[in-house]
């Protein structure tokens, strides 16, 4: 990641907002495998160096939080990226879900960011993200404008507020979802 630095200066917190429906341009072999139906590779701390990052930093006390902003029906990709969110929560970050249709408000949430070491908005930095159409990142903006902090620490606050993690949301999902296939289930993500 370009701005892979970012990950070893934080003290406390690292934050993701995710906002986009689609990333499938940064996606590779293992989604290709999902598709098709096929076993994936093992995706863990031992055998991924950034589920390893998130699994030594959160036994350090360091916290990993993700909110998505999800729109249904879930896409193919969401659907995968659900799968790749399991590893992510085994291995020790916080990913939280909100659908759109709950607040109205939450599709004014377009852009996608980390945000390190902001439990108040006059602290820590941000990191915005610009896809382009096919969902491959294309650039990165770090800044400490602490307008921008603030705005982004708002946002934080209200989609952690209306998310659930990851296990409710795929419990109600499947509840409410029954005619769709599920993820093919297994090692990977």
């Amino acid at each position: 990641m370009a701005f892979d630095k970012e990950f070893d200066r934080f003290t406390t917190t690292a934050f993701r907002l995710e906002a986009r429906q689609d990333y499938t341009g940064a996606t590779g072999p293992r989604y290709d495998s999902w598709l098709r139906g096929e076993p994936m590779p093992e995706r863990s701390p031992q055998t991924d160096p950034w589920l390893a990052r998130v699994a030594w930093t959160a036994a350090s006390g360091k916290r990993w939080r993700r909110a998505h902003v999800v729109k249904q029906p879930l896409s193919e990709y969401m659907r995968y990226e659900m799968v790749v969110y399991a590893e992510n929560v085994a291995a020790g970050e916080d990913v939280r879900i909100v659908d759109r249709a709950t607040r109205p408000t939450l599709g004014l949430l377009t852009a996608d960011f980390w945000l390190f070491d902001a439990e108040i908005a006059s602290q820590g930095w941000a990191v915005f993200l610009d896809f382009d159409d096919g969902g491959c990142p294309i650039r990165y903006e770090q800044t400490g404008d602490p307008e921008r902090l603030a705005l982004c620490c708002r946002q934080r606050d209200l989609v952690w507020s209306l998310a659930v993690p990851l296990h409710e949301f795929l419990a109600g999902h499947d509840r409410g979802q029954r005619h769709h296939p599920s993820p093919p289930v297994g090692p990977g993500g």
